[in-house]
């Protein structure tokens, strides 16, 4: 029998991603920082995130162009330090990390399909992971609404830039 070939994966267009990219890297981190610690509050009450203290996680969206550095300081995420060398990088494109945020893919799918990249500290990705996998998500700050428009962003980027 012979192999199909392999689907291609959505990707953001060029110049979707262009205005993105032209945004200062500590501009994204802190957005994204800000917002993280909405939503994680119950498990930042909780102390569920202690093992991200004077860490920095990078996480590079490659087709977007964008990157963002977080640490955790003071009990909240934020910005990180540009300058400085993160602990742990993930790389991966818009479409990887909207089938990781709505649960269509685990983690562990994606890191051996190599569609997310890590490197740097491989125990703290391994608690990323494990505090991604294990959080209660009903629980989360603004759920339902939140999983409603991630799971309509799955679909409609695939529909817009599937292959």
């Amino acid at each position: 029998m012979p192999i199909s070939p392999r689907k291609t994966l959505p990707v953001l267009p060029r110049p979707l991603a262009l205005p993105l990219s032209m945004v200062p890297e500590h501009v994204h981190s802190s957005l994204i920082a800000r917002a993280l610690s909405i939503l994680f509050a119950n498990q930042i009450k909780a102390g569920e995130l202690e093992f991200l203290s004077d860490r920095m996680v990078c996480i590079q969206v490659l087709d977007a162009g964008i990157g963002f550095r977080l640490s955790y300081r003071r009990r909240r995420l934020v910005a990180g330090d540009r300058d400085a060398k993160p602990d742990l990088s993930i790389r991966g494109t818009v479409y990887d990390f909207l089938t990781l945020i709505s649960r269509r893919e685990d983690a562990d799918t994606l890191f051996f399909q190599r569609r997310l990249k890590m490197e740097g500290d491989t125990e703290l990705g391994l608690y990323v992971k494990n505090f991604l996998d294990g959080a209660d998500i009903e629980s989360i700050r603004f759920y339902a609404s939140g999983d409603f428009m991630v799971q309509r962003s799955v679909l409609l980027f695939e529909r817009l830039f599937g292959g």
